[in-house]
């Protein structure tokens, strides 16, 4: 399940960073935490796996205008009307037993009515607003001074709380710049509004409506006019206190630490308010989870021959620049080289770059998206340092001589062999990476040096791709990672790459049903084209039921054609030892307890990849014939004779699905009113109707799928 926080025009990228680290801070790693734009809203079907829609602070105006705009519905999300606007979705989602928070201007956008700096020539914004979660007016500024894009008229204030109606004694500080009131909330209970705290200060603001909570419908909308989500100890809230010296929260450093645990102790209870299920953690380890790596890390070079660190090193080298990097105009990313000569050397580097990390670039509204030669790049670095002086401290979260053993135990007696070396050999690992697959399908001077095939693997990504556009971060638990594959086209004509999703999807889940044993290894599926889903208990059962499935993993294949030959990047991420609520292998096991003590990610990347070498290899030597593994993948999918509508035909068609289209890996279909059976094999083969991937755009589950044009 995913928080979903908007990013869009009018958002405040100083609001939009602090709202994303608290939030991932706060509900990983049961939650997914990304940002989303007014498209997606209005034209994705995004609602079924949202736990949370946040709309941070920002502009109040421009969210009027992205958030109006009527966009075509794909097909999962059409119904009779083929138009909706992103208002639309989001009030249909909270309507329907959705959760949604609004923060200053997110908040002010959520009510019926708003008067915003009434009678202040050039700055006065009044009218009505679409969403009206808070059925009254919002007024503000509460306090005077306000200007956009600036501090002036910021302020630490103090609120008081209300818990259950009634008042907390110890009162909260928050960071305010520009919000208003909720008007006579008070008197609007019978509404379904409840206040949940006030301002408090001996001032103009004293006793007026700072935050309420809303029932819509099924739904709750969360409304904060402040900004909880500032932290008190990091700008530009420090900068603030310091124009106040008087401020109460200068008195001491324990006055102003126990005000920050007092605003995240505010921000847990405030979600879990919302029915949202998070973590047990303390305070402390919410900020602590604010220590994960927010910027990439250094990806170690890793393998038992150093013959192939050489190799690696030989071909990059005519590439490097006097500086060791490596990068062009369309290049994603700058690389640079590292060839440390001692395990001393390689620490220092590696600490340096904890302390002074590449800060990937703040996220941008759509409408201020660079082109990608125009953006500031994201430095990576590459360290080919020596096995032997690979410390455990150098990469914590990864042991590399587990991979190591797990990789030749899986691989066996194995002689497979491309480019001299076994898939698996050659790994770049990295705590933090922006993505595994960022870094070798978009950095193409990078990918065509290096000595296929060759794997990126990363604990944590800041950015990960998946299919049809989406991203996400992964967390801790899950494997994430890409293959550099390389092959030439006299042995794999291009018609048939599209067969390679097949099979890697195949690969994992056998690897998966290896690792859970025969009790569970039936409930891990394929979704055609490539994600990995799990058979799961239905609540409060025992027993794993066919009818309740989610989301274990998925793959994205992207392919770069050089010549004679063609390059495939093979994306993929799956959940092995995530916590609840999250479905993992571990959630599958017989004995989760027990899973999660014997099984490592660097088990399961050793299986998959060994796995899915032999199949790679049995492929190629068949020319890119998939009929050797047919019946291998229609026994482990879940759409055996599934029945569903195809929305792209007037009147829509009613069509069930027969298998794979054998030349180009189409989804092969056919219409219900089709013979079963027929004497002509022509007649059948023209009623087929095959279809083509078609992003997210579909839902299988709900019976919709949508031909690709």
């Amino acid at each position: 399940m995913n928080v979903l926080v908007y990013n869009g025009p009018g958002v405040s990228q100083t609001s939009l960073a602090h709202t994303l680290g608290a939030l991932r801070a706060l509900v990983t790693p049961y939650l997914s935490v990304r940002t989303v734009n007014a498209s997606t809203l209005a034209a994705q079907p995004w609602s079924s796996t949202c736990a949370l829609l946040v709309l941070p602070g920002g502009r109040d105006l421009p969210f009027v205008e992205s958030l109006s705009l009527s966009q075509p519905q794909s097909a999962s999300t059409a119904s009779t009307n083929q138009n909706r606007t992103a208002n639309d979705a989001i009030r249909a989602y909270v309507s329907a037993g959705g959760r949604f928070l609004g923060i200053c201007a997110g908040a002010y956008y959520a009510c019926a009515r708003l008067e915003w700096e009434p009678g202040r020539a050039g700055w006065a914004v009044v009218g009505s607003r679409p969403l009206a979660f808070f059925p009254g007016l919002t007024r503000g500024c509460v306090y005077p001074g306000f200007e956009y894009a600036s501090e002036r008229g910021a302020r630490i204030v103090r609120m008081q709380l209300s818990t259950s109606g009634e008042e907390d004694a110890e009162p909260l500080h928050v960071y305010y710049n520009g919000g208003g009131e909720f008007v006579d909330g008070d008197s609007l209970e019978e509404e379904g509004v409840m206040v949940v705290a006030r301002y408090a200060d001996d001032d103009e603001g004293r006793g007026k409506v700072a935050a309420v909570r809303c029932v819509v419908g099924a739904g709750t909308a969360l409304l904060w006019a402040t900004h909880p989500e500032y932290p008190l100890l990091s700008e530009p809230v420090t900068s603030v206190l310091a124009k106040n010296a008087a401020h109460a929260l200068n008195a001491s450093p324990y006055a102003l630490a126990s005000a920050e645990s007092r605003r995240w102790a505010f921000l847990r209870s405030s979600l879990v308010a919302l029915g949202i299920e998070i973590p047990p953690k303390s305070v402390e380890e919410d900020q602590k989870a604010l220590e994960i790596p927010k910027a990439p890390l250094p990806y170690i070079f890793a393998t038992s021959d150093d013959a192939l660190r050489v190799k690696v090193l030989d071909a990059l080298t005519p590439y490097l620049t006097d500086n060791r990097t490596l990068s062009d105009r369309q290049s994603h990313n700058v690389v640079q080289i590292h060839t440390p000569d001692n395990s001393v050397q390689l620490g220092t580097l590696m600490e340096d770059r904890r302390i002074n990390p590449a800060m990937l670039p703040e996220p941008k509204p759509e409408d201020q998206v660079e082109k990608d030669h125009e953006r500031e790049k994201v430095s990576v670095d590459l360290v080919l340092a020596k096995l032997k002086d690979i410390e455990a401290g150098h990469v914590p979260c990864f042991n590399l001589q587990r991979y190591a053993e797990a990789l030749r135990t899986a691989q066996g007696q194995s002689t497979v062999a491309l480019n001299g070396h076994r898939l698996g050999d050659v790994l770049f690992y990295a705590e933090a990476v922006e993505s595994t697959q960022t870094l070798l399908d978009k950095n193409s001077t990078l990918a065509s040096a290096l000595p296929a095939p060759i794997v990126a693997l990363g604990t944590y990504q800041l950015a990960g791709r998946g299919r049809g556009g989406n991203a996400w971060v992964s967390p801790r638990g899950q494997l994430a990672m890409s293959l550099l594959l390389r092959v030439s086209l006299s042995n794999l004509p291009a018609p048939k790459l599209a067969f390679v999703q097949y099979l890697f999807s195949i690969a994992v889940v056998e690897a998966c049903r290896a690792l859970l044993g025969a009790g569970a290894a039936g409930t891990v599926r394929i979704k055609w084209p490539n994600d990995i889903y799990a058979v799961t208990r239905a609540d409060g059962g025992g027993v794993h039921d066919p009818t309740v499935t989610k989301k274990l993993g998925g793959i994205l294949v992207s392919t770069s054609f050089r010549g004679k030959e063609v390059d495939l990047i093979i994306g993929h991420g799956l959940n092995v030892l995530n916590d609840h609520p999250t479905t993992s292998l571990a959630s599958l096991a017989a004995d989760p307890a027990a899973f999660r003590a014997s099984t490592h990610i660097e088990d399961v990347a050793a299986q998959v990849l060994t796995r899915f070498d032999a199949l790679w290899a049995e492929f190629v030597a068949a020319g890119g014939s998939f009929a050797p593994f047919v019946a291998r993948y229609e026994e482990y999918w879940l759409h055996r004779d599934q029945e569903v509508t195809l929305t792209t035909t007037t009147p829509h068609t009613r069509v069930r699905i027969v298998g794979l289209e054998p030349k180009y890996g189409l989804l092969r279909t056919l219409p219900t009113s089709a013979a079963e059976a027929s004497s002509n094999p022509f007649a059948r083969e023209s009623a087929y109707i095959d279809l083509q991937p078609d992003g997210n755009s579909f839902d299988m589950f709900a019976g919709l799928i949508k031909m690709k044009v």
